[in-house]
């Protein structure tokens, strides 16, 4: 029977998952080199976020190549996608040298990073993610960084062939919300690996299954049994007539809400009761009418329903 100490133990259980993992940890380092020329309606701040995006990204798949082959090694059963999140988590960006140098009528910047993947975070990154929309909201971001990048270059070049006039300046307007757009992006993904690394999201997760639980017990104590008192009767023992027994008969019985309650809060958490007795419960309810709450039908069924009771 659920009780509060199995929500307290169920919360730290999963607070606990936040905590760093103590295992030994493995460490790749990915150097990586990009370059970018910035164009009119450009700031020098949009252009060294384009090129060391460009940097990262082709250490990021570098770096997804080497956290596939870990989490097959330890038997993660991970998507594509949360394999690619994971490697964004585990990424630690060192920039080694940058420059700027005037090429033609454009200003031309240079990146060298230095990208390491450890292991230590992995697992519990793996955890975290596994069946959730974090690896969905991170494709997301990804797939901003192409279209924002994209929608720059095409402005960029519309600009640098336009004479001056409305119409350039109205590309030179685009250009600048693009350079917004990106800064917004790049607050995002560093939000959401906050989320992840910190274990804010877990522990969101945890409360809202504490909730759960505490509404199930709950529910339980109300409505989980019926108790129904028998005719009392009084017999007269043989050798003392002035003494009676006092018989009170009394049925506990499931109630018909306590399958559905387990049910429903079961597959709130993503699962399934697979009881046989609440199978055979959902089967005899299907089949035959119910008066009083009690079941009418095949006495065979039934007997079998109380060989699988489910709380006693």
């Amino acid at each position: 029977m659920f009780s509060t100490t199995t929500a307290v133990v169920l919360l730290a259980c999963l607070l606990a998952l936040a905590q760093p993992s103590t295992v030994h940890a493995e460490t790749k380092v990915i150097t990586t080199e990009a370059t970018y020329t910035m164009g009119d309606g450009e700031t020098p701040s949009l252009a060294e976020a384009q090129v060391l995006q460009r940097a990262k990204q082709i250490a990021l798949e570098q770096a997804g190549t080497y956290v596939e082959s870990y989490t097959k090694v330890h038997n993660l059963d991970l998507t594509t996608d949360e394999i690619q999140t994971i490697a964004g988590g585990v990424l630690e960006v060192e920039v080694l040298e940058k420059t700027r140098n005037l090429v033609g009528d454009g200003l031309r910047f240079f990146i060298k990073i230095k990208a390491t993947v450890t292991t230590d975070k992995m697992e519990d990154l793996a955890r975290r993610i596994k069946g959730k929309n974090v690896a969905e909201e991170y494709q997301k971001l990804q797939a901003e960084y192409v279209r924002l990048s994209g929608e720059l270059e095409t402005w960029k070049q519309l600009a640098a062939k336009t004479p001056q006039g409305p119409e350039r300046d109205a590309a030179l307007d685009q250009i600048r919300e693009r350079e917004q757009a990106f800064a917004r992006t790049q607050k995002n993904e560093a939000a959401l690996f906050q989320r992840l690394v910190s274990g804010r999201s877990l522990v969101a997760t945890a409360r809202n299954t504490q909730i759960e639980l505490n509404r199930l017990i709950e529910a339980i104590k109300r409505h989980g049994h019926q108790i129904e008192i028998g005719k009392v009767e009084a017999s007269p023992i043989a050798d003392n007539p002035n003494e009676h027994v006092l018989t009170v008969p009394v049925t506990v019985r499931i109630s018909d809400t306590l399958p559905v309650l387990l049910s429903d809060t079961a597959m709130a958490f993503g699962g399934e009761l697979v009881l046989p007795a609440f199978k055979l419960y959902r089967r005899v309810r299907d089949s035959h009418n119910s008066t009083r709450n009690e079941f009418t039908g095949d006495p065979v069924a039934l007997n079998e329903f109380s060989k699988h009771d489910i709380l006693y």
